[in-house]
């Protein structure tokens, strides 16, 4: 799936691909400070929630290229504004 998005990206030159960066980003930053956190022992209160952050960015980013997608496998093409 991320091979196709990244695709998709490329060949469509996506408006929306800035904000599958931010949002992606914006998760790193937790999983860093999370995986930090857990070197040093620490434990952190939102760590249940991390897994359920990186499925919405992951559907958030899938959403995004879903469009592209039906315009690349659509017979026609030109019908795609």
């Amino acid at each position: 799936l991320v091979l196709m998005m990244s695709y998709l990206w490329l060949q469509y030159q996506l408006r929306f691909h800035f904000m599958g960066v931010i949002f992606n980003s914006f998760v790193h930053i937790f999983m860093y400070q999370f995986f930090a956190a857990c070197l040093v022992g620490q434990q952190l209160w939102w760590k249940k929630y991390l897994t359920g952050l990186q499925i919405v960015q992951f559907v958030t980013s899938f959403l995004c290229a879903v469009p592209y997608l039906y315009y690349d496998l659509s017979p026609n093409p030109d019908t795609f504004t």
